[in-house]
């Protein structure tokens, strides 16, 4: 399904609308702030996006593909929670990724759980490579394998 609402606690503006474009020359990353070259403040871990859908969906899991230019920011730990009216989360699932330093060896990972109604999906980032969070793209299953996409 299209049309995705987007919404972050990341404070770069909403860049995680980026990890939804289709694009993985795009990436969502953590807040950073740097003068003069150097990082001056900078958000930690835990990182939180969520995602709104137009309406209530069978969810059944999620493909996260890393950014392809730097293993800095991968997804190591996450949790997925899910809700029907944006106030009342149940976790979905929790899980780790197997990612290295070495970008080639960083391919999507696709992960899948029962199925579950959700109107908002909240990813909690727990763990990452380098002490930032980064994702090229993120999809949701919807049930029967069908991809969530956005535009």
């Amino acid at each position: 399904m299209k049309h995705i609402l987007i919404v972050d606690d990341n404070k770069a503006n909403l860049t995680a609308a980026k990890a939804f474009d289709g694009n993985i020359k795009t990436y969502w990353h953590s807040f950073y702030k740097t003068v003069d070259g150097t990082i001056v403040e900078k958000d930690t871990v835990p990182y939180t996006i969520k995602v709104e859908f137009p309406e209530v969906k069978d969810v059944s899991g999620w493909k996260y593909t890393p950014r392809t230019d730097n293993a800095n920011g991968t997804i190591k730990a996450y949790s997925i929670k899910g809700s029907v009216d944006g106030t009342n989360f149940e976790k979905f699932y929790s899980g780790t990724f197997n990612y290295t330093n070495k970008i080639s060896e960083n391919t999507p990972e696709i992960v899948t759980w029962e199925t579950k109604k959700a109107k908002v999906i909240e990813i909690e980032i727990t763990e990452t490579i380098g002490g930032y969070g980064t994702a090229a793209e993120i999809q949701f299953i919807e049930k029967a394998d069908i991809p969530i996409s956005a535009e």
